[in-house]
């Protein structure tokens, strides 16, 4: 795709899980673009061309799902980290994308979720637009309501119209805090005790 994959270029995957996470790299390789993924099953997994075509065929149908992207992401975490870190990378990203409630994260995927995403303790009644700054989700305090207005904030999923945490918004002490859709764009969001 012309695209570099090197030490110089910005988002850089290590080899090495001190330098880059098993759950870092799993969502590198999911986060990839359309436009490589067929590419890359190629030449970084161990999969036969015919199963490259099937899965590329059952991503063309339904992209939203990212199925290219999720089987190269299994294929070469597994490959380079090994059956533990491959589920425990999943497990972690199924809770990032609300796809497991936060509050039944266990403390260890909580610790890693801290580790990838920017967080932040709070109160409730504490300042979701301040939140959203903090944790640099939103550059400044006019660009939170703005988004906020344009009901672009979600906590747990859940569109947020509200300007406050409340004691609701929170999950066994925990939230996520995200600006649009993608949960890179996610923060996690503690109650102070």
């Amino acid at each position: 795709t012309g695209v570099k994959f090197g030490k110089s270029e910005a988002g850089a995957i290590w080899l090495d899980p001190a330098q880059t996470t098993p759950t870092q790299f799993y969502q590198f390789w999911i986060n990839l673009d359309d436009a490589g993924v067929e590419y890359y099953l190629k030449v970084y997994t161990l999969l036969e061309p015919e199963e490259i075509e099937d899965i590329m065929s059952r991503h063309q149908a339904n992209r939203n799902e990212r199925i290219a992207q999720t089987k190269l992401a299994s294929e070469v975490t597994l490959l380079v980290h090994g059956q533990e870190a491959l589920d425990f990378a999943q497990t972690v990203t199924e809770h990032l994308t609300g796809r497991q409630s936060i509050e039944l994260a266990s403390g260890e995927v909580i610790e890693e979720i801290r580790h990838n995403l920017p967080s932040l303790w709070v109160s409730a009644g504490d300042s979701v637009y301040d939140a959203l700054v903090s944790t640099g989700l939103c550059a400044s305090l006019s660009d939170a309501r703005r988004m906020l207005a344009a009901n672009a904030i979600s906590v747990n999923d859940q569109k947020l119209s509200r300007a406050i945490f409340t004691d609701e918004d929170f999950r066994s002490g925990r939230l996520l805090l995200r600006r649009g859709k993608a949960f890179k764009d996610s923060a996690l969001i503690e109650l102070k005790s």
